[in-house]
């Protein structure tokens, strides 16, 4: 079934014979008010995962991913982002703002913070200097002051050491900013990492 979608074509190759498959459609996130937003619905996993092997992909595990969205700077929504947040504090104005559009809920809220020129804390990258993985929720200070907490956590292969995702307060969020937990010290760095 071929599928017209913001002006790229998709193709799906099943017919919707094959356990758990089905054919594939476009979709629109009205519900949500989604302007750009669209998916394929109706094809399985199992069908996707298949092809992509078979193209030649190589497998990996939730660790894997979870490595990889770190390393990216890439918020999970329940584990570092929330509706309680705004999209500057995870970085995430120029994927989800539009300043030319019209009236839209939030707008004033988000033109103020866009006037002020910042927000109080930031989603960031923190390198710890230790060998263990940090916990969500671990405290990150600067001086005597808590600045940040961590959100998530993975050892990064990239840097050959763990990496973080924290929000940490204005003053102390800079990529070369040293911080400390009571796990021991750690780094503010640039998101993506390598």
């Amino acid at each position: 079934t071929a599928v017209q979608v913001e002006q790229h074509q998709y193709q799906h190759q099943g017919r919707g014979d094959e356990p758990g498959e089905a054919p594939g459609r476009a979709s629109r996130c009205a519900a949500q008010g989604c302007q750009r937003s669209r998916h394929l619905a109706g094809v399985s996993v199992a069908v996707v995962g298949s092809r992509l092997r078979a193209a030649g992909v190589v497998d990996c595990g939730p660790p894997a991913f979870e490595a990889a969205r770190i390393e990216w700077g890439f918020p999970r929504f329940g584990v570092d982002i929330s509706d309680e947040n705004l999209p500057q504090e995870a970085a995430r104005e120029s994927l989800t703002i539009s300043f030319v559009k019209g009236c839209y809920l939030g707008q004033e809220t988000v033109a103020r913070i866009d006037a002020l020129g910042h927000v109080n804390k930031t989603l960031v990258g923190v390198r710890f200097d230790i060998a263990e993985v940090p916990a969500a929720g671990l405290e990150l200070t600067a001086g005597d002051k808590t600045v940040g907490a961590v959100t998530s956590a993975t050892f990064s292969p990239r840097l050959g050491a763990p990496l973080a995702l924290a929000y940490v307060r204005r003053a102390s969020n800079e990529p070369g900013t040293r911080l400390t937990s009571s796990l021991g010290e750690a780094e503010v760095v640039k998101l993506p990492v390598g």
